[in-house]
């Protein structure tokens, strides 16, 4: 009984499904064979009562009813051990008490010397069931005074009843039998049978038994033996059958698949009802069953019944939505460095939202705020990290299905450079630098010409791609002093970042062919355009040896007029071409303005010594002035520089007449000279010089001969003594009075 028990309680786990008993009484009458057939064709079997049924299956009835209970179902259960469909009995309810064991009445045994045996198959309808043994060439047939069933082959009907039996028993039907006996059960239409022919029988007593009975439920309850012929009506007993449908479906097909039941059900065919996005209700002979032309996206209902007997067991049912359709024409509109806009077209049938999913470049999903809560056509991802590709997709959702994925690559804008700077700037080329800290495949580098062309487009002068790691670039083969956009942008894929750009200009080419053209107190500069291009120059003069002192103009002209400079002094000039805040190298000349004379040349003497003093109009302290005096006489003379109005002279010679010259210098021009002569003092000498009139009278007496003489002695004297201080006059003697 244990191992039953563990049994009962194993099945349901191990079965795909569970089961409800359910009881369908049945008014026709039948014997008990034909009502267990009958219930085992159209449902389980017998009803098998129990303590918690009993009560329920009395309700309504009004006569005997047969239920799963017999005697024995074979030789080798114990009486009253089991019901119909093998479950133990576990509860009696027998009215009055329960039948007693069987009793042993005396029968008769025939014995025969031969016998004939062949096998044959006839055709039997409710044989009762007896006991019998063969041995050899002796059969051995216990007869327990049952009225043989009707057969349709053996021609034979009797009784056999009495101690003996003294007639050939000819064509009499009995069942197929082992080398060992035979207990059989003439319960369906066709069994196997001996057929044995017999001839000078003898017959022998032996006991016999009283018949089976089978088991019938009053209509109020308690149990009574019946003769298993007897008509009655009876209850079948059928277990409510819950199967597992499943389906496999797409947008506008579904296969519905759904557990059978053994061939030993006997189902004859399955109705199939289909509920949602319009009706349908089929008659179908098996599981699986193909429903088409469905609406994506929508629930249906599918009830299965199996037909068993012209009755329709509990349905299968399973409910279930179509795949809605995939969205399509899904395109993205627009790319930035953290977002992305999509749009899409929607799908034919139904649908409740759609979800968006973003999958990254690793295959690994990215959470999205609310990415099922979409209910337009459009959607824009957020939160996307620059420079990167991912897959996203759009899937149409209706309830908990979903249908394929739509997807799209989408890429996001690299992230802006930032940080630009120039530096090494020549005339052309600098390097520019920038910083990156986002992701990239490479960097364009352009620059641009934004002097010559005041608006876009501007003139590209370079451009070229920078590949990572590197953030610098050698920007070269520009024109001098243009002014140039420097931009970059990252590269990601087809996309590139937002502009980042800086201006700067290349420093200019310097000036050419520099001229220089001096007057007294101006220099008139002229020189060439630079190659490329310039905003202004810058012209700066000065003494030189007095850059602090310099003078600077702007000009945008070729030729520049340098105005209130000192006469008789060099002068540096540079002009330096200028593009932004960039200069180029100076163009450098040199000159010197025109000396002007000395004007108010003047001489005073000390002693020996003079001083020589003089005016310089509009000439520079650096000025210089070459000092020279002469003293023909003593052929003294002397030649140096100053600088300013004055200096020292001496010693001279006394009474020694000197030419003083002061002659303004510049460079290699010179004034004309301003000149003084003057007599040094002298040490008065006096000479006396004795002269004899050779004429004879009195004509050297004469005034005029004297005045004459004296002349003519003045004349001889200054050729001789020219150059120094000296005087001649007649002087008187004091002897007598007379000129000397």
């Amino acid at each position: 009984m244990d191992k039953v028990s563990i049994l009962f309680i194993i099945a349901p786990l191990l079965s795909p499904s569970w089961s409800e008993r359910q009881f369908f009484p049945q008014s026709r009458n039948a014997s008990w064979a034909e009502a267990r057939r009958h219930c085992q064709v159209c449902y389980k079997d017998l009803v098998t009562m129990s303590y918690d049924n009993s009560f329920a299956l009395v309700e309504g009835a009004k006569s005997p009813q047969w239920i799963g209970l017999r005697e024995t179902f074979n030789e080798t259960d114990a009486p009253w051990s089991a019901w119909a469909n093998g479950d133990p009995i576990t509860f009696q309810n027998w009215y009055p008490v329960k039948p007693p064991p069987p009793v042993v009445e005396p029968c008769t045994t025939i014995a025969a010397p031969t016998v004939d045996t062949r096998k044959t198959t006839l055709t039997t309808k409710g044989l009762p069931e007896t006991s019998r043994t063969a041995s050899g060439d002796t059969l051995k047939t216990a007869l327990t005074n049952t009225a043989l069933s009707e057969t349709s082959s053996s021609g034979f009907t009797g009784t056999a009843s009495g101690d003996t039996q003294k007639k050939a028993l000819t064509n009499t039907a009995l069942p197929e039998t082992s080398s060992s006996g035979f207990t059989g059960t003439a319960s369906g239409e066709t069994s196997s049978f001996t057929q044995t022919y017999y001839s000078d029988m003898t017959f022998l007593t032996t006991p016999q038994y009283v018949r089976e009975d089978c088991v019938a439920m009053h209509h109020f309850g308690p149990w009574v033996e019946e003769d298993c012929n007897t008509e009655l009506p009876y209850i079948c007993y059928d277990d409510r059958y819950y199967g597992i449908a499943s389906v496999v479906r797409d947008a506008t097909t579904a296969t519905v698949s759904w557990e059978t039941p053994t061939p030993s059900e006997n189902i004859s065919s399955y109705r199939v009802e289909v509920q949602g996005g319009g009706s349908l209700n089929i008659s179908v002979d098996s599981s699986p069953y193909r429903i088409s032309n469905m609406t994506p996206g929508t629930k249906y209902e599918v009830r299965v019944f199996a037909v068993k007997c012209d009755r329709e067991l509990n349905s299968q049912n399973i409910s279930f939505i179509t795949k809605p359709e995939t969205p399509y024409n899904l395109t993205v509109e627009n790319n930035t460095e953290s977002s992305a806009a999509l749009r899409w077209e929607r799908p034919v049938g139904n649908l409740e939202h759609y979800c968006v999913r973003v999958e990254n470049k690793e295959g690994r999903i990215r959470n999205v705020k609310d990415p099922c809560n979409y209910t337009e056509e459009e959607a824009v991802v957020k939160d996307l990290t620059p420079g990167n590709k991912y897959t996203v997709y759009v899937l149409s959702v209706t309830g908990d299905v979903e249908s394929e994925k739509a997807s799209i690559t989408v890429l996001t804008r690299p992230s802006v450079v930032t940080d630009l700077n120039v530096s090494d700037i020549t005339n052309s080329s600098l390097v520019l630098r920038w910083v990156h800290e986002g992701s990239a495949q490479g960097y364009n580098v352009v620059a641009m010409d934004i002097q010559t062309e005041n608006v876009p487009p501007y003139r590209v002068l370079y451009n070229q791609t920078v590949n990572p790691p590197e953030k610098q670039a050698a920007v070269d083969t520009l024109p001098p002093g243009t002014n140039v956009r420097l931009m970059v942008q990252t590269l990601y894929e087809s996309l590139k970042g937002a502009e980042a750009y800086i201006d700067s200009f290349i420093v200019p080419d310097p000036a050419r062919k520099l001229v220089l053209d001096a007057r007294e107190t101006t220099i008139e500069a002229s020189w060439d355009a630079p190659d490329g291009s310039y905003n202004y120059f810058i012209v700066s003069v000065w003494l030189h040896n007095s850059m602090v002192n310099a003078t600077h103009y702007n000009t945008t002209d070729l030729l520049l007029t340098l105005p209130m400079l000192y006469a008789a002094a060099q002068y540096e000039v540079t002009v330096t071409t200028h593009a932004g805040d960039l200069k180029s190298d100076p163009t450098v000349g040199s000159t010197y303005t025109q000396p002007v004379m000395a004007q108010d040349l003047k001489i005073t003497f000390q002693g020996s010594n003079g001083t020589l003093t003089w005016t310089a109009p509009q000439t520079a302290p650096t000025t210089r002035f070459r000092v020279k005096y002469v003293g023909r006489f003593w052929n003294h003379h002397e030649t140096f520089n100053r600088t300013g109005g004055k200096t020292s002279v001496g010693p001279l010679r006394p009474g020694t007449q000197y030419l003083f010259q002061v002659i303004t210098v510049s460079g290699t021009m010179e004034s004309e000279p301003a000149n003084c002569t003057e007599y040094t003092p002298g040490n008065v000498s006096e000479v006396t010089l004795s002269m004899m009139c050779s004429s004879k009278g009195q004509d050297c007496e004469e005034n005029d001969v004297k005045e004459e003489v004296l002349n003519k002695l003045r004349e001889e004297f200054g050729v001789v003594l020219d150059g120094v201080s000296w005087k001649l006059d007649w002087k008187t003697s004091p002897l007598d009075k007379t000129a000397q």
